[in-house]
């Protein structure tokens, strides 16, 4: 699963540039990122991912990343100043998938192509690219219990505090 979880910013970046109809090698494209957990080692390593295929593609000439610790009302913020900023497209992580959706509708009206990772969002123009988290909580914890047999101490850790993501793994 770790390997398919660390080509989410390489399908973000597919589903990108499909998206916008390639036309020339010439093309450069500036991409705003919005996140909103700081310090959560997968929404880092996400970062840097999103940071080593712009470098690697030679197709993005510029990323404007809004990374901090926020609430929804601090990503629409976030996400209007991307806008005004002009980027080709937004790669968020929502805080909260309904809370943003405004925002997110600004966005694609404006031309700007958006994708969500890691968690779904509510605004129908968005790409996702997510998993089914409930059913992939549920899948790991049967089969790490049918791996131990039962018997043994499991310690349960959860994600990010508020994260739908989260709330749907602990539902699974």
């Amino acid at each position: 699963m770790k390997k398919y979880l660390a080509m989410v910013p390489l399908l973000a970046g597919a589903a990108f540039l499909a998206s916008v109809g390639v036309s020339s090698a010439e093309a450069k494209y500036t991409i705003g990122v919005s996140n909103t957990v700081q310090g959560n080692g997968w929404r880092e390593e996400m970062i840097c991912a999103i940071k080593a295929q712009a470098l690697a593609s030679d197709e993005v000439t510029k990323l404007n990343i809004a990374h901090r610790n926020t609430d929804a009302a601090g990503q629409l913020e976030d996400i209007r100043n991307l806008i005004s900023a002009k980027v080709n497209a937004i790669v968020v992580n929502p805080a909260d998938p309904a809370g943003i959706k405004s925002a997110l509708e600004e966005a694609t009206k404006a031309g700007i192509v958006v994708v969500a990772v890691d968690q779904a969002v509510t605004e129908p123009s968005a790409y996702i690219i997510s998993n089914n988290q409930e059913q992939y909580a549920y899948l790991g914890a049967k089969w790490l219990f049918q791996q131990i047999g039962g018997k043994g101490d499991v310690v349960y850790m959860r994600g990010a505090a508020g994260a739908s993501a989260d709330s749907d793994r602990d539902k699974g």
